[in-house]
C-alpha cells in the first residue's frame, strides 16, 4: 500500500499536488472496496455490526466494485485523487495508539503450556479474537484512512469484511505516504485482529529452488536443527519449532527459545491437503 504523488491541474489551470492510493489485494469472491478518509468505528447492536463515521460531512464515501481474483491492483481514479490540503495535518498523521501495540506476553512464573491448536491450512497471519466485552462501542480515535474490503455474495448472509486502518506519514520534504496500523476481519459475526507470525514466511514448506543452504537453514527448528518449523509459540508468535520438539518443550520448559518470554500455548500450522 502506497501513495503516489502527482501534479494535477484544476479547471482554473492551477497546478496542485494530489496523491493516488495504490495497493494489491486478493479476493475469492466479487468484492466491494470502500475508502473512508478521517473516520472512526462505531459498533451497533451489541457489537453485532459496525459502521464508520466520517469526521467531515463534506467528505463522501468512495466505493469501488471488483471481480474475484488474485493479485488485483487498486488505484484511485484520476478524478478522485487525495488532496491533503482539505484536511488538517493532525487528521492525516497520527501516532500509534497504545492499544495497537502488539500484546505483551503475560508473566506467569512456573506456568506450563498445555494447550495446542492445530491448523490444517497455511495462514499468512495469526488471528487473535478481539474480546467484545472489552471493546468500546464507539472508537475515540479518528483514523486517517480506513480501507474496507467486503465480499459480495448472492445470498442474504452477512458478508466477510476485512478492514485496514492506516495513517499517513510525511517525510522531511513534505511528501506523504501510508503506514498500516492494524487489520481486522469480520467473519460469521465475530471480529478478529490479524497479527503477524514471526518466521512464518521463512518456514514455508515449499521453498524456492533457488534458495541457498543458508536460507534453508533458517527454516529449520531451532531445537533439533533438522525438521522444518511448523509450530508457533504464543503469545510471542515466534514460529521456531517443529511439532515434535514443541511437545518436548511443552513438558520441560515454559519459555520461548527465541525471546525467553513465558508462553501458554502452541499453534501448529500443518500443510494444506493437496487439491483442498
Amino acid at each position: 500500500m502506497k501513495l503516489i504523488q502527482t501534479d494535477l491541474q484544476d479547471e482554473n489551470g492551477v497546478t496542485g499536488i494530489r496523491y493516488s492510493l495504490q495497493f494489491k489485494f486478493d479476493s475469492l469472491y466479487p468484492c466491494r472496496i470502500k475508502l473512508y478518509w478521517c473516520a472512526k468505528e462505531i459498533w451497533e447492536d451489541g457489537e453485532a455490526s459496525v459502521r464508520y463515521h466520517l469526521k467531515y460531512p463534506s467528505q463522501t464515501l468512495q466505493t469501488y466494485e471488483f471481480p474475484k481474483g488474485l493479485n488485483q491492483n487498486f488505484s484511485l481514479p484520476s478524478d478522485q485523487l487525495l488532496n491533503v490540503t482539505k484536511f488538517q495535518p493532525d487528521d492525516l498523521v497520527m501516532n500509534t495508539p497504545k492499544n495497537m501495540d502488539s500484546p505483551k506476553p503475560e508473566s506467569h512464573q512456573g506456568s506450563e503450556s498445555d494447550v495446542e491448536v492445530e491448523i490444517k491450512e497455511p495462514v499468512l497471519d495469526s488471528i487473535v479474537i478481539e474480546d467484545g466485552a472489552s471493546s468500546a462501542s464507539q472508537s475515540s480515535e479518528y483514523y486517517p484512512l480506513i480501507i474496507v474490503l467486503e465480499a459480495v455474495t448472492s445470498d442474504d448472509t452477512v458478508p466477510d469484511v476485512l478492514s485496514t486502518f492506516a495513517t499517513l506519514t510525511v517525510n522531511s520534504s513534505g511528501v506523504y505516504d501510508t503506514q498500516p496500523l492494524k487489520q481486522k476481519i469480520k467473519m460469521n459475526g465475530a471480529s478478529f485482529i490479524l497479527q503477524e507470525i514471526y518466521g512464518y514466511s521463512e518456514s514455508s514448506p515449499h521453498p524456492d529452488t533457488s534458495d541457498t543452504n543458508e536460507s534453508n537453514s533458517a527454516r529449520e527448528c531451532v531445537i533439533c536443527m533438522s525438521d522444518p518449523r511448523d509450530t508457533t509459540v504464543l503469545p510471542c508468535r515466534h514460529m521456531c519449532l517443529c511439532k515434535e520438539c514443541a511437545e518436548v518443550l511443552r513438558c520441560q520448559s515454559s519459555k520461548c527459545p527465541i525471546c525467553r518470554q513465558p508462553f501458554h500455548s502452541l499453534l501448529h500450522i500443518g500443510p494444506s491437503e493437496e487439491g483442498a
